[in-house]
């Protein structure tokens, strides 16, 4: 009796040892960036947001024009998205929660190696979308 308790013990310690992930490691399928993303048809490519901000930049005719820059991951990369503010309301622009949003490269010009501009449509949850520009990269 007493080996069959002792048995089953180690038992579930060793099951739930082998659960348990090594410290530091993190689990790759709730990596930003990782393949098992969200799309959807025509919308082939995953645009993890970091973070939002709306930004006023001066027209030159003493107004203000309104733009959107998203802070993003796209395969695992970093890029800066800019383009117009969806809106919450009329004049009201709204700031894009973080998270994974389907999208498409709607535009994409290369010069050489070194000059690239791109477009994305990104589909937000309500099927409606956002074209944003290619404003930024880093490593």
């Amino acid at each position: 009796m007493k080996r069959l308790v002792l048995a089953s013990t180690l038992l579930c310690c060793v099951s739930a040892w082998a659960q348990t992930k090594p410290a530091g490691r993190t689990d790759q399928a709730n990596e930003p960036g990782h393949t098992d993303r969200v799309t959807r048809p025509g919308y082939p490519i995953t645009v993890h947001v970091i973070s939002s901000r709306l930004v006023s930049q001066p027209t030159g005719s003493g107004s203000y024009k309104t733009s959107e820059r998203l802070q993003v991951l796209i395969g695992g990369k970093k890029y800066e998205l800019d383009g117009d503010p969806p809106s919450v309301s009329f004049l009201q622009p709204g700031v894009i929660t973080p998270g994974d949003y389907p999208a498409a490269v709607t535009f994409d010009r290369h010069k050489g190696s070194y000059l690239v501009f791109q477009e994305y449509a990104i589909l937000f949850p309500d099927n409606s979308t956002e074209k944003f520009y290619l404003a930024g990269e880093s490593e």
